[in-house]
């Protein structure tokens, strides 16, 4: 008995000290100037603290690392998690304090996305049997990837709990199906998400800002990485079996995050405003304004993952092979909402 008190004690560990510190971010991060003020493109009324993500990367890094000594955890998967997550995390507290210009913010992403190619190689791409071969064309669909993925949670994270949500729920996913070899780098960001939730459910005492949507598109981006990566030339990728999940699977979970994010920035784009600038015509926004409720909102994306994203990502996992056929079917729902509700357009 006492042991498992030990050992349920350590487990809760990174969630009791996420909650903690996401607290005492609540009330300390507006005297450093954190703080997100409403205006006509936002999901929010009044001031709210920003920056909180900075609680579960602190974190995750920690309770990564404690495995790192423990040996529980590769050192690739290590090294790329919290260089190239420290390097964007960084940078996204840098721009939440103040402002940084895209150049160094889009040269940092770069920057992560081949550090973490050279710690876990290129993905396997699987369409109905065909791999493509070519290194140089994978790598650099890879990195473009990367770098859209860790911009895709930056746009997504405009409403309560939604960008932490998806999280907790994609990597759940991957507990469940992977090997309990697995569990431990898998449980530690998953504890600490649903210790920040708390403070981002809605209505939101805390919002994560850049320097944790950042870091959830690296991790996101690693643990893909890690689970369906090929050979790299330059280093030898250490996958284990344990840890096998098609890319496809990680596709079709992010369904209602990048068909929402892409749909939308490509109808903006055709009637010429540019990818940069700030609006708040994402699909989730009009649900969001739409049913005047964050939690609603939250609890349709919810359905959507838990009913649909589930069994087609389960699917993915068994037959590799139907992946890419499985990842347009997956997107279907999310795209008829953004054409009905006309995403991208006032």
């Amino acid at each position: 008995m006492k042991h498992l008190l030990m050992g349920l004690t350590l487990a809760l560990t990174p969630l009791i000290l996420s909650w903690l510190l996401t607290w005492i971010a609540v009330k300390f991060l507006p005297k450093w100037g954190l703080v997100s003020v409403s205006n006509d493109r936002s999901s929010h009324i009044g001031s709210v603290p920003s920056g909180g993500g900075i609680a579960f990367v602190i974190v995750t890094v920690i309770g990564l690392t404690v495995l790192q000594s423990m040996n529980q955890i590769p050192e690739t998967l290590y090294m790329a998690i919290v260089g190239a997550g420290g390097l964007v995390a960084a940078i996204g507290f840098w721009d939440d304090r103040g402002s940084v210009t895209r150049k160094v913010r889009l040269l940092c992403q770069f920057m992560a996305a081949f550090w973490l190619l050279y710690w876990l190689g290129n993905p396997q791409v699987q369409i109905f049997g065909w791999i493509p071969e070519i290194w140089i064309l994978v790598s650099v669909v890879s990195v473009l990837g990367i770098i859209w993925l860790i911009n895709l949670y930056n746009f997504m994270d405009g409403t309560d709990g939604l960008a932490t949500t998806q999280a907790i729920l994609v990597l759940a996913f991957a507990f469940f199906v992977s090997d309990h070899h697995s569990w431990g780098f898998l449980i530690v960001p998953l504890l600490a998400l649903l210790g920040f939730l708390p403070h981002n459910w809605p209505k939101a005492k805390i919002f994560m800002g850049d320097v944790g949507s950042g870091f959830l598109g690296v991790l996101l981006a690693a643990l893909l990485l890690y689970s369906s990566c090929l050979e790299n030339p330059i280093l030898a990728c250490l996958t284990s079996s344990e840890f096998d999940i098609p890319l496809w699977s990680w596709v079709i979970l992010l369904s209602t995050f990048w068909v929402d994010a892409t749909y939308t920035l490509i109808v903006k784009r055709m009637n010429g405003i540019g990818f940069s600038k700030a609006h708040n015509q994402h699909l989730y926004q009009k649900i969001s304004r739409g049913y005047d409720s964050h939690v609603k909102l939250l609890l349709i994306n919810v359905t959507i993952v838990v009913l649909w994203l589930y069994p087609l990502a389960y699917l993915a996992f068994l037959q590799p092979y139907w992946g890419f056929a499985l990842a347009l079917l997956a997107a279907l729902p999310t795209l008829i909402l953004c054409i009905w509700l006309r995403a991208g357009r006032p």
